[in-house]
């Protein structure tokens, strides 16, 4: 993998920070009670992850993957409705009903996240929010 795609997904982020250097939430004890106790699942402590459904797939986009204009249906829940965004048509959302997208462009250091993605048409990308970080 590209060393600039390395930075921009683990180093630069503003997401990166230690877990050292946060603090610990004063409700902690009481959130892990709620979340271990009163689950969905039927067993105390059982917990169902779904990897290949709800897991964002990440794409890398370069100086080829083509731009389109962003229109998020809850334009209030993101920042990148109306703005443009590399993304290639040929890559897959999650398979789950989230369809989720993640593209890292190493280019630009900048990071999208697409919720609900729905496709493209017109030269419009259509999701139901979607978000741009910027480092």
């Amino acid at each position: 993998m590209d060393r600039r795609v390395l930075e921009c997904l683990f180093l630069s982020g503003s997401w990166h920070t230690p877990a050292a250097d946060i603090p610990e939430d004063p409700s902690r004890q009481f959130l892990l009670d709620l979340l271990y106790t009163d689950g969905t699942a039927n067993q105390p402590g059982n917990f169902n992850l779904g990897f290949k459904q709800y897991t964002y797939p990440v794409y890398i986009a370069d100086e080829n993957t083509p731009e389109y204009l962003v229109e998020s249906q809850n334009p209030d829940w993101g920042n990148l409705h109306g703005q443009t965004m590399p993304l290639d048509p040929a890559w897959e959302p999650s398979a789950g009903t989230d369809g989720q997208i993640i593209v890292v462009d190493p280019t630009t250091e900048r990071y999208y996240d697409l919720w609900q993605y729905a496709g493209i048409t017109d030269d419009t990308i259509h999701v139901s929010n979607g978000s741009v970080i910027e480092d």
